[in-house]
């Protein structure tokens, strides 16, 4: 959405697909704004600009679990230092956080 040379904002989607499932069970969209300095970068979701989409579920179910959502995020911004991320095949790159799994983010071709 923006970009300058320390700080940017984005319009990311994340997809959860059950395993075995080659269609997301739920996607979360959303307004992320990183500024980044020498040591890491500082995240900040805005809860305002989630969106969630549950194929099958009614929208009172997506409204609950959107709120569920909004509850969890940390208040303010988040830090994650540059030493935790391993670029694989850039842009693609794999986060090692301390007593979490891994998360693989990769960037979707557009269509």
């Amino acid at each position: 959405m923006s970009r300058t040379a320390a700080h940017t904002v984005y319009r990311a989607t994340a997809a959860w697909t059950p395993q075995g499932k080659t269609v997301p069970g739920l996607t979360l969209s959303y307004t992320l704004t990183q500024i980044k300095d020498e040591a890491g970068y500082y995240s900040i979701v805005d809860p305002a600009s989630m969106s969630i989409t549950m194929p099958g579920a009614g929208a009172g179910t997506e409204k609950t679990v959107l709120e569920g959502m909004r509850q969890r995020l940390p208040a303010g911004e988040e830090f994650t230092p540059y030493s935790i991320t391993e670029i694989t095949d850039f842009p693609s790159y794999v986060a090692h956080r301390p007593d979490e799994p891994l998360t693989y983010c990769h960037k979707e071709k557009q269509k």
